[in-house]
């Protein structure tokens, strides 16, 4: 006496005359979709780990581009004798740029701290030079954004 048993996954019409092969054609058949849940998975949730990363690293670099020159003004005002932060200088990019002066502190990413490094070495060593720099860029006539004053 033979079995038939109809696989719904065989092509139409055919039919195994025992059911382990039944079985083993069902479990050969579902073993290419787990490969491609296996390799498919991954990938998923790779892309959605990299778009959400993208997401706030985007919005650090913006912090970063907003700061970068208040950051460079103050440490030049803490570096230079007879440089300070002009308030209302400060107070106007800080209107515009929706910042205030805990953000120097509190919200300084690792390329703010380099940049920072970089230019307090650079004040350090040359220390004249460096300031007229400072003042010639963030003062009055400069081309960056006015947040630097003689006292």
């Amino acid at each position: 006496m033979t079995v038939s048993v109809d696989c719904a996954l065989e092509p139409k019409g055919e039919t195994a005359a025992d059911p382990r092969e039944a079985a083993r054609v069902v479990r050969r058949r579902s073993s290419s979709s787990g490969a491609l849940y296996r390799i498919g998975l991954p990938i998923a949730l790779w892309i959605g780990f990299v778009n959400v990363a993208h997401h706030y690293y985007g919005k650090g670099l913006a912090t970063d581009a907003v700061l970068h020159d208040v950051v460079e003004a103050e440490l030049a005002s803490r570096r230079c004798p007879g440089l300070r932060l002009d308030p209302a200088g400060f107070r106007e990019l800080a209107q515009e740029r929706g910042i205030n002066h805990a953000d120097l502190y509190q919200k300084r990413s690792v390329r703010l701290q380099k940049v920072a490094n970089r230019l307090d070495r650079s004040l350090r060593a040359n220390p004249e030079g460096g300031c007229q720099k400072m003042l010639d860029l963030y003062g009055e006539t400069g081309s960056a954004p006015h947040l630097l004053t003689r006292t």
